[in-house]
């Protein structure tokens, strides 16, 4: 069972590049810049495909972005949502004390 959700996970993480949908950019008639798989009927003639393989990274910055961590933490930094919130909390009590002066 182990052999085969490996194999599986190899196999999606090899071949899923290969699957990477196209990205193109165009201008809509507000003047904004969009970005999309899908574009509208109206801009496809203006619509220019992007390479978007020179924003993937490296087997280097994919390491070096997952750092090392600790045991049970996650992207955010550590801990849990209660001692963020306190964290946040105690940041915004500062601030007001700050401004008071």
């Amino acid at each position: 069972m182990k052999l085969r959700l490996a194999l599986l996970t190899f196999s999606i993480m090899l071949f899923s590049p290969l699957y990477a949908a196209d990205i193109y950019r165009w201008v809509d008639e507000n003047g904004r810049i969009q970005f999309s798989d899908v574009v509208p009927e109206k801009y496809k003639k203006s619509a220019k495909r992007m390479d978007s393989r020179q924003y993937e990274l490296s087997p280097e910055q994919r390491k070096e972005a997952e750092g090392p961590r600790k045991a049970g933490e996650g992207a955010s930094g550590g801990g849990n949502a209660k001692e963020g919130a306190c964290r946040r909390r105690k940041g915004r009590q500062r601030r007001r004390s700050r401004g008071a002066d």
